[in-house]
């Protein structure tokens, strides 16, 4: 199951690492609503391009605001790096809007799109098209007034809670995330949230290696150590993972002193294999989670 968090400035200021020991495997990132950023857009998308994240942005649209203002601040924002993920427009309630009237949303929501299609598909590849992030919603305002092309070959993700499958709006046959978990979690402080107690998180339709080749990420190879054994203490307590990546699961912790043998190594962020199936994340980005000794 390969799990990661959407954010916005709700979070705060985002400890990355934390994330990422957590289980976080891909990030999406509020880029801005109305026509202005997010306040921690930029702290975000900087720190998990860094991290080496797999990331994606969206776009609270507003009901009432000109869509293509919206989608042209949308661009402005990314300034030409789109990520891995493709940029999602996200249609829910406007808490500052009143309810739609007619097609008036699936004509914003159509003019929004077209403008991003077109720079994601020479940007990301010919095809590639803005994602839509929504929920029930969706069938009762939009699905009527949606052309049936809208749908072909755009992606879904969903927000429905406390379900063992979630409900799909109609227009799509599948999600490709799944907002499962959200307001009410107190997962914010464990996933690296400094502002909420919450934060949401997704699901990825399928398995690792969908998950590689769908969004071209290169999975870690194992690294041979020299002949010598190394030891090292554990600084921090820290998930124990099935392989050298924060996609596999969650085996086991490590409490900080603990002293370990490495008989094995891993990827840019230096995961030590400390038994069969047992790795430990000991560097992630600039922080040190094991030292040797």
């Amino acid at each position: 199951m390969i799990e990661g968090i959407d954010v916005s400035s709700n979070q705060g200021k985002m400890v990355w690492e934390d994330s990422r020991a957590a289980g976080a495997s891909f990030a999406i990132s509020r880029v801005g609503y109305e026509y202005i950023a997010d306040t921690q857009f930029t702290a975000n998308w900087n720190m998990t391009k860094a991290m080496k994240y797999p990331r994606g942005g969206y776009w609270f649209l507003r009901h009432n605001r000109d869509p293509l203002m919206q989608a042209d601040k949308m661009l402005y924002f990314l300034n030409h790096d789109f990520g891995e993920i493709e940029p999602t427009i996200d249609v829910e309630r406007d808490p500052y809007a009143t309810a739609p009237v007619g097609n008036s949303l699936a004509k914003s929501i159509l003019a929004f799109t077209a403008v991003i299609d077109k720079e994601i598909s020479i940007h990301m590849g010919v095809g590639k098209k803005c994602m839509v992030y929504t929920n029930l919603y969706w069938d009762t305002y939009v699905a009527k007034y949606m052309p049936a092309e809208f749908y072909e070959g755009r992606k879904l993700w969903v927000a429905n809670y406390n379900v063992y499958r979630p409900s799909i709006p109609r227009g799509w046959t599948k999600y490709e995330f799944w907002q499962k978990s959200a307001k009410g979690n107190k997962k914010g402080r464990e996933y690296g949230a400094t502002a909420s107690t919450d934060i949401d998180i997704n699901q990825y339709w399928g398995n690792e290696s969908d998950f590689y080749s769908e969004y071209h990420i290169q999975p870690l190879y194992p690294i041979p150590l020299n002949p010598e054994t190394l030891h090292y203490r554990i600084e921090r307590m820290m998930n124990v993972r099935a392989g050298p990546g924060t996609i596999y699961a969650t085996v086991g912790s490590v409490g900080t002193g603990m002293e370990v043998e490495a008989i094995d190594v891993a990827g840019n962020d230096a995961w030590i294999k400390i038994g069969t199936d047992k790795w430990v994340c000991a560097v992630q980005g600039k922080v040190r989670n094991a030292r040797r000794i």
